[in-house]
């Protein structure tokens, strides 16, 4: 998905369960993103965008105190950059 819509230079980081060895939903995978990031509980909402087209990872972000956002790639560019522009909760 990086690559066909061409998002990668938008983050400070970008975290795939493939390169981290964990699965998502596990909760180990968000534990790696949380900890490698050193994002304090109180701010994980503000500092930490999830984006995923499985409901159930991003319920599972949720839980972890991390916005999250659904989204699926054949949705487009124009929608993910619109996705990505929102109002942050």
């Amino acid at each position: 998905m990086q690559q066909a819509l061409g998002y990668g230079q938008c983050f400070d980081r970008i975290s795939a369960s493939c390169e981290i060895g964990e699965s998502k939903p596990a909760a180990g995978f968000f534990r790696h993103v949380i900890n490698t990031l050193k994002v304090p509980p109180e701010r994980r909402h503000m500092d930490i965008i999830y984006v995923d087209d499985s409901a159930a990872n991003v319920s599972a972000t949720k839980a972890m105190g991390i916005d999250a956002r659904q989204f699926h790639l054949d949705q487009g560019a124009d929608s993910l950059a619109a996705l990505l522009a929102g109002e942050r909760t």
